[in-house]
């Protein structure tokens, strides 16, 4: 039972070792997903703006 409880430890530790290795990838991968986020709603923002002031300029629609 101990070598099962050592390699039960072992496995646990590795796994925890291997997150701690993918934990700065994910992180910039979160990073970049946000500022792809970001930049999608600021053009969305800049579209109505400039759809809004196209209907302005123009008038009323008849």
């Amino acid at each position: 039972m101990d070598n099962r409880h050592h390699q039960d430890s072992k496995k646990v530790q590795q796994g925890c070792q291997q997150k701690k290795r993918q934990a700065p990838t994910r992180k910039a991968q979160c990073y970049s997903e946000a500022h792809v986020r970001l930049a999608s709603f600021e053009n969305a923002k800049a579209f109505d703006r400039r759809a809004q002031l196209a209907s302005l300029q123009s008038g009323p629609a008849l």
